[in-house]
């Protein structure tokens, strides 16, 4: 499908072709806008059950470009990020040089690890509901069991309200060990949005703050009162908060919120 606002891509991955959806910038031309890379969360989804799609939405209504794209599902952090440079990589190739990195809870440390990789490309982050310590993280999404299993070499095979899920040991392989803190100041003086709930039951709003007291750059904290994880009943005021951080660094058109 393609018109003049939308396009939908298949991106060469390392392993399968990643589905992406472009949202051409609107009132800029798409080489002189800046882009938003929009990274889901561990089983999310590019559309984010619509919510992503009206960001995006509002964001390019703004005059910025902006990809989202489908990880394979259930894959390592590792090749997480192999995935995300490959949707980067093939932005270069368009011509789309200027990024800002968004990433949900997991797609946030990818979107972390991959800005330490692209360089000066990347102009600014936005870790929403993400980790600082995923080994913690995973053990109170999974249940400390499960987490144990994998621990120990085994896969394991779940069945909940999201569906079923396979896990192979390399999933969690290296996050006991990751310092993405220090992957973070390591990134200087990057404009940095940490977006997060107080309610969040997998990784704590403490999570959230440890990012911002390593921020080196420019560092807007926002913890909403009361959001879970997913910002389940909080979706309007983390759009708006996204928006805003956006329009006062990289949106070159200036309208009325439209949440």
């Amino acid at each position: 499908m393609k018109n003049r606002l939308l396009e939908e891509v298949g991106i060469v991955g390392p392993r399968r072709e990643l589905q992406a959806v472009v949202h051409y910038p609107q009132g800029v031309a798409a080489q002189e806008a800046s882009w938003l890379v929009m990274s889901h969360g561990f089983r999310g989804s590019k559309d984010g059950h619509g919510r992503a799609v009206e960001l995006a939405e509002q964001v390019s209504a703004r005059g910025m470009g902006v990809v989202r794209f489908d990880f394979t599902p259930c894959e390592s952090l590792d090749r997480q990020v192999e995935e995300l440079l490959c949707v980067t990589g093939w932005m270069q190739r368009q011509g789309w040089m200027s990024l800002v990195l968004l990433g949900r809870s997991m797609g946030g440390c990818a979107s972390l690890l991959a800005a330490s990789k692209l360089g000066k490309r990347v102009k600014g982050l936005c870790l929403w509901a993400t980790p600082s310590d995923l080994q913690a993280t995973f053990q109170n999404a999974l249940g400390l069991a499960v987490y144990r299993q994998l621990q120990q070499g085994s896969s394991v095979n779940l069945q909940d309200e999201w569906g079923s899920l396979h896990l192979e040991p390399d999933f969690i392989g290296g996050f006991a060990t990751l310092n993405l803190l220090a992957k973070l100041a390591a990134l200087g003086s990057l404009p940095l949005l940490v977006l997060h709930g107080t309610e969040d039951e997998l990784a704590s709003a403490e999570q959230a703050c440890a990012y911002a007291d390593v921020a080196k750059g420019p560092c807007k904290l926002v913890v909403l009162e009361g959001a879970d994880h997913r910002f389940s009943e909080h979706f309007k005021e983390s759009a708006a908060a996204v928006v805003a951080w956006l329009g006062a660094w990289y949106t070159k058109i200036s309208s009325s919120c439209i949440l």
